[in-house]
C-alpha cells in the first residue's frame, strides 16, 4: 500500500520531531491530554439515549436515569448514534458483533497479540450513567488520544463495547463477554426475557452460530488470544471512598449464583372478590434505596431494601387475629426491579375488607400505628385496579407467606456476622406473580469464598423443603451466567500499581470486586486480565444518584491509558 497518507505516516513514525520517541514521554503526553470534563460530557450524551431526565444536583446540572436493557432498541441506538461514531473519530477499524462493537487501533505489528480494553453500555432499569459506560468511553478516549498524539504502539489496541453485562433482561449476566471469550451454548442462548423472547430469537438465526464461538483464541480465530485484557469500571461499594483512594486495582471477582425460586404449581388458582360487604384498597409504600446487589454489604445501615421492609411488615400483619381474612395482598411491585439490584421503592396493593366501613377505619388506624413505628414506610389510599387478578385469599395466602418468609430468611442468613470475612451478600431482587398465581423470586447470592457461599445456598434449599407442606416450592438450577469467584492476574495487578505510581496518577490500592464483571470471562478463558476501579461516591450504583467526580474520572482514565500503552509498547 502506498500514497500520500501512507508516506506521511511513515515519515511521522521515523522522523517527525513532534512525536516524542521516549516511551515515558509519549505516555505522559497522552495521559496529560485526557480530560475528566470531556469524559463526563460524553457520559451524559450516552445516558440521554434511552435515559429519563432526573432532578439536577450541585455537581450535575444534567442527570439521567438510564434505561438501555441488553439488545433493546435503545441499546442498539446507542451503538449506532454514539459508540460507532466515537470509534470512527479515533480512526479505529470498527467490527460489529451481535453482542457489541470491536474497535481496532492498529499498532506497528498486528501479528503481535493485541491489548484489549473492554466494558459495557447496557444498563439496569432506571440505572446510573457511569456503570459500564465510563469504561467504554475511557477506552475510546485513550485510543483517540494516542492517535491524536501521533503515537504508534507496537501492538494493536482493541476497544470492545459490550452488551449483556447486566442480567436485567434475560437473567443472564455477562453473556456478551462470555460469547467473545468462551462462546455460548444453545441452552444459554435460550435464556428468556419477561416477554418470553430468548437471546437466540432476539439476535436472529443469522447470528446464532457467531455467538457460539469465541472471537479470541488460537490460529483460526478472528483475533489472537490477548496479550492482556483491562476493564475499567466504577466501584460499586464504599471501600475506595473510605480509604480516601482514587484508583482501585482489582485482583479478584466474587461471581454470583442466581436462581429463580417459584412458589406454586401450574394449576391455576381461583379468583374471587372479598366475601365481606365493604372493601377498601390501600397502597403500602416502602422507600427502599436501589443499589448494586453484589457490591453493597450486609452490614447494618448499608442497605435499605424495599422488599425486605415490606416482607417484614406484612408477616407481622398476618399474625394479627383481627386481620385474618380481612387483609389480602393483591400485588407487590418493585420499581425498576432487576435480579442484580437491591429493591428500591416497593409498592404493595392491599385489600382490606369488613362488614362495616367503621371496622375498616379501625383496621386502618391499627395499621397506621404500626407503620408510624417503621422508617421509610407509609400507607396511601388507592383505587380498585381493573387490570389485576384477585385470587381467592385462602388459595394464595400460603404462597405469599412462603415467599415473604423466604425473602426475610435470605437476609437473616446472609447477614450473619460470622460471614463478613467471606464477603457473602444475598438479595431477592425481583418479585413477580403470573396469571396462575405462581410467585417467582429472583435470588442473587455471591461472595469471595465459594464454600461459604455454597453453604448458604444449601441452607436456603433446605428451607424451601421445609416450606413444601404449605406451598410447592421449586428452587431451580443456577441461571445462565452464574459462576465461581475468579482470581485475576497478579502480575498485571502489580504492573498496574507500578504504572500508576511511575506516572504519579493518583493514590491506588489493590482490592477485590464484590460485583461480577465481564473481566471474569476473559480470566476464565486463560487471558491475563485486570480491572481498574474509579470511586463512586458513597458506593451508590444501579441508581441515578450515583456520582463519580471529574477528578476521579480523569485519574482512573489516565491510569487505564498508561497501563494500556505500557503493555502495547511491549514486544
Amino acid at each position: 500500500m502506498s500514497g500520500p497518507e501512507t508516506d506521511r505516516q511513515c515519515r511521522m513514525d521515523i522522523t517527525d520531531p513532534l512525536v516524542p520517541t521516549d516511551r515515558a514521554t509519549q505516555i505522559n503526553q497522552v495521559i496529560g491530554a485526557i480530560s475528566g470534563t470531556e469524559i463526563e460530557r460524553q457520559i451524559i450524551t450516552l445516558a440521554s439515549i434511552g435515559g429519563i431526565l432526573v432532578d439536577p444536583t450541585a455537581e450535575q446540572s444534567t442527570r439521567y436515569a438510564t434505561n438501555r436493557l441488553a439488545l433493546s432498541e435503545a441499546d442498539k441506538l446507542a451503538a449506532e448514534q454514539f459508540t460507532i461514531p466515537l470509534m470512527e473519530d479515533a480512526d479505529m477499524d470498527v467490527i460489529q458483533h451481535p453482542f457489541g462493537l470491536i474497535g481496532i487501533l492498529k499498532g506497528k505489528n498486528s501479528k503481535l497479540d493485541p491489548v484489549v480494553i473492554m466494558s459495557h453500555t447496557d444498563t439496569v432499569p432506571d440505572g446510573d450513567m457511569y456503570d459500564g459506560t465510563f469504561g467504554v468511553i475511557a477506552g475510546i478516549t485513550a485510543a483517540k488520544t494516542i492517535k491524536d498524539a501521533g503515537v504508534k504502539l507496537n501492538r494493536d489496541l482493541i476497544i470492545i463495547s459490550l452488551t449483556g453485562e447486566e442480567s436485567s433482561r434475560f437473567g443472564f449476566a455477562c453473556f456478551g463477554s462470555q460469547s467473545m471469550f468462551t462462546g455460548l451454548s444453545a441452552e444459554e442462548m435460550s435464556s428468556q426475557d419477561s416477554q418470553g423472547q430468548t437471546i437466540a430469537e432476539v439476535i436472529g438465526a443469522q447470528h446464532a452460530e457467531t455467538v457460539r464461538h469465541p472471537i479470541f483464541g488460537p490460529k483460526g480465530s478472528q483475533f489472537a488470544t490477548p496479550h492482556a485484557t483491562i476493564e475499567l469500571h466504577v466501584s460499586q461499594d464504599k471501600r475506595l471512598d473510605r480509604k480516601d483512594m482514587e484508583i482501585g486495582v482489582v485482583d479478584a471477582i466474587a461471581a454470583p449464583m442466581r436462581y429463580k425460586v417459584r412458589f406454586g404449581d401450574d394449576e391455576p388458582l381461583k379468583t374471587a372478590e372479598a366475601k365481606y360487604n365493604y372493601s377498601r384498597y390501600i397502597e403500602l409504600v416502602a422507600q427502599g434505596r436501589a443499589d448494586h446487589s453484589g457490591a453493597t454489604p450486609m452490614t447494618p445501615g448499608s442497605r435499605i431494601d424495599g422488599l425486605l421492609a415490606t416482607s417484614q411488615l406484612l408477616l407481622e400483619m398476618f399474625k394479627s387475629s383481627r386481620l385474618k381474612d380481612r387483609l389480602a395482598i393483591e400485588d407487590i411491585a418493585i420499581e425498576g426491579q432487576a435480579i442484580n439490584k437491591i429493591p428500591g421503592v416497593t409498592k404493595t396493593l392491599l385489600r382490606i375488607s369488613a362488614d362495616t366501613e367503621e371496622e375498616i377505619d379501625n383496621i386502618l388506624n391499627e395499621l397506621s400505628e404500626q407503620i408510624e413505628e417503621v422508617e421509610n414506610l407509609c400507607l396511601q389510599e388507592a383505587e380498585k385496579p381493573e387490570d389485576k387478578l384477585f385470587f381467592d385469599h385462602h388459595e394464595i395466602i400460603n404462597r405469599q407467606l412462603g415467599a415473604l418468609v423466604f425473602v426475610k430468611a435470605v437476609n437473616t442468613m446472609v447477614a450473619d456476622p460470622s460471614l463478613s470475612k467471606e464477603n457473602i451478600v444475598g438479595t431477592v431482587g425481583t418479585f413477580d406473580i403470573d396469571e396462575k398465581g405462581v410467585i417467582t423470586l429472583g435470588l442473587d447470592i455471591r461472595g469471595t469464598h465459594k464454600d461459604s457461599r455454597d453453604e448458604i445456598i444449601t441452607r436456603l434449599m433446605e428451607m424451601c423443603g421445609m416450606l413444601q407442606p404449605y406451598s410447592n416450592v421449586e428452587f431451580g438450577k443456577p441461571l445462565a451466567g452464574s459462576g465461581d469467584p475468579v482470581k485475576l492476574n497478579d502480575d498485571l495487578a502489580a504492573k498496574a500499581m507500578e504504572v500508576i505510581s511511575k506516572y504519579e496518577i493518583g493514590k491506588a490500592t489493590r482490592m477485590f470486586s464484590a460485583a461480577g464483571h465481564d473481566a471474569q470471562n476473559a480470566a476464565r478463558a486463560g487471558v491475563p486480565t485486570i480491572m481498574l476501579f474509579a470511586p463512586s461516591r458513597d458506593g451508590i450504583a444501579h441508581n441515578p444518584a450515583a456520582y463519580t467526580s471529574l477528578d476521579h474520572l480523569q485519574k482512573s482514565a489516565r491510569a487505564l491509558a498508561a497501563l494500556a500503552m505500557e503493555l502495547g509498547f511491549e514486544n
